[in-house]
């Protein structure tokens, strides 16, 4: 446990993504857009020159030649053969965060523009994704996730969906999700160890807690799938500071009540009701680039599958890592209570984090 909460403890931070719009495309030349979260460019070129953490159009305005001169460099179209000019539209503000609008036009020799080599925030940010919507000027769209350490990629057909780059990309977004494999593994713990009057113990076989957790992982699923289609959708939002900072507090309370469950046996109840408040905190992946319903349903439907994946994925292992650690009675007893002390004090900082826009251990 204390392996798992280590990587939560040093990078608990939200994911990080640029939204790119090409098209329509004709004769080689297109219209691009691209819209970049100020706190990503602050990353690169650190933009905050008053260091109050709070960047203001005055400091972005007076370094947009090298905002656009760093831009440029990290979309590379067919090896270079296609030219571009960034220009900066405006801030237009997202439910994450305040982003810098920049657009341009590609010119492309003709029958060009077939490839994207996608390197911003590359070096300095692992989770960074570019998230690409293709308009191929006959009334279809397609879309794709760029990883800007995967080097050079095809632009997406017409009708693609992009369905296997985002299936991957939500297996990637759960994996770095440390709050919500934190708050997972805080509900999971109870069906592997139990607790009697000699203390915490593991279940007499692990077939006795494959029912109680298949209950807590569907629930949570059900959950953050609902939720995240209805915030995707834009049917319902909420504002994202409100999120992350519930989600750090369901952490606390899944904890506190392994310590001293007030209804016991209530942890697919608790998975079930945070869960649709989890499912906000994914839901920004995917809600700024305004697909096509089919294409979206697609793109959608693979993220949430990857999520699912990986979380099926932490889940295995951890029910592994418990059941061997649990089998020594003397680790059995301490096991629990420590490690839900832990995620207490994690999700606690995490709150506090995020009620104040404070850097504590993020």
């Amino acid at each position: 446990m204390l392996a798992l909460l280590l990587p939560a403890i040093a990078s608990a931070h939200k994911a990080s993504d640029s939204y790119l719009t090409i098209g329509p495309l004709r004769d080689g030349a297109a219209d691009l857009r691209w819209d970049i979260a100020l706190r990503d460019l602050d990353l690169a070129l650190d933009l905050d020159a008053d260091r109050d953490r709070r960047l203001r159009w005055g400091e972005v305005r007076g370094r947009l030649p090298e905002i656009a001169a760093y831009a440029e460099a990290a979309l590379v179209f067919d090896r270079g053969d296609c030219r571009f000019a960034l220009h900066p539209l405006g801030v237009e503000p997202r439910s994450d965060g305040n982003y810098l609008a920049m657009a341009a036009r590609l010119q492309c020799p003709r029958g060009g523009m077939k490839r994207i080599d996608y390197r911003l925030l590359g070096a300095l940010d692992p989770t960074h994704r570019g998230l690409l919507r293709v308009d191929h000027g006959d009334g279809t769209s397609a879309a794709l996730s760029l990883d800007p350490n995967d080097g050079e990629q095809a632009l997406p057909a017409a009708g693609s969906s992009g369905f296997p780059a985002f299936f991957a990309d939500g297996i990637h977004h759960i994996l770095i999700g440390y709050d919500h494999l934190l708050f997972l593994l805080c509900l999971m713990m109870p069906a592997v160890l139990r607790r009697d009057r000699d203390g915490w113990h593991l279940v007499k076989a692990p077939r006795d807690a494959l029912l109680p957790l298949l209950k807590t992982v569907t629930l949570f699923t059900v959950a953050h799938s609902v939720t995240l289609v209805l915030a995707s959708l834009d049917i319902v939002r909420l504002p994202p500071r409100w999120v992350e900072t519930a989600i750090a507090v369901s952490i606390v309370l899944a904890a506190a009540h392994n310590l001293r469950p007030r209804w016991p046996g209530a942890e697919p109840v608790l998975a079930f009701g945070f869960g649709l408040v989890h499912g906000f905190g994914f839901a920004n992946a995917l809600a700024g680039l305004s697909l096509p319903p089919g294409g979206f349903a697609l793109a959608l439907l693979g993220f949430n599958l990857g999520v699912e994946a990986g979380q099926l994925l932490v889940v295995a292992t951890a029910t592994l890592v418990l059941l061997a650690l649990g089998g020594q009675r003397r680790v059995a007893r301490l096991l629990l209570p420590a490690a839900s002390y832990a995620a207490i004090a994690v999700g606690a900082i995490w709150a506090v984090e995020r009620v104040f826009e404070l850097a504590i251990i993020s």
